[in-house]
Order: C-alpha cells, then sequence, then structure tokens
C-alpha cells in the first residue's frame, strides 16, 4: 500500500462519498468512508515519524451499519532519502483487526 511517503506532522480526517457500494441483495446504494489519520514527526529532520490511521465507513453489507474498521499503526516510519524531488521511505506496518466481519468492515 502506498500512502505518501513523506515524514509529517498532521492530523486530518479524509471523507469520501460514492455510489455504487452493494447492498448485499445484488443492488447498489450509496456510501461512505472516512478515515482518521493522525501522523507525528519525531526529528527536527523530517526522517522519523509514526502514523495511525482509523478508518470508519458504511460500505459494509447493509446501509445500517456503520463502523470502525481494521486499524493500522505505523510505529516506525523512516526516510532514507529525503530530498525537494526524491524521498525513499520505509514503514513498519501492524494492523489491529477491530473491523467487523459481520458487519462487512473488515479487511481480512
Amino acid at each position: 500500500m502506498v500512502h505518501h511517503a513523506h515524514i509529517e506532522d498532521e492530523q486530518r480526517i479524509i471523507l469520501s462519498v460514492f455510489g455504487g457500494v452493494s447492498n448485499g441483495s445484488g443492488g447498489k446504494r450509496a456510501g461512505f468512508r472516512s478515515l482518521l489519520e493522525l501522523a507525528y514527526n519525531w526529528s527536527e529532520d523530517l526522517r522519523f515519524g509514526s502514523e495511525v490511521l482509523i478508518p470508519f465507513s458504511n460500505t459494509g453489507f447493509d446501509s445500517n451499519h456503520y463502523g470502525i474498521g481494521d486499524i493500522e499503526l505505523w510505529p516506525i516510519k523512516y526516510a532514507f532519502v529525503s530530498e525537494k524531488e526524491t524521498i525513499l521511505t520505509g514503514i513498519l506496518t501492524l494492523g489491529l483487526p477491530t473491523g467487523s466481519e459481520s458487519k462487512g468492515v473488515r479487511r481480512g
């Protein structure tokens, strides 16, 4: 997965609204996905950081099912190269299976 390579200090909510989500019985419905992103920079030279990504959506099996998806922890994010036009970053990723399988908001 490529999210973004640069190290940053930002906290934001990303919201996507779209149609075409399966309603579980062969039809389509509208749905949304949101992502709470908590990113922290641990060094002054912007080479070392961490992130937590918490998804929330109603894109599961039914429009009445809202829930938190699987949480991603990026405890170590290090920029090996951090130049103006070139960035090379390595990330240690841990996934927490917090999404509900019965609601369909789990990645698996």
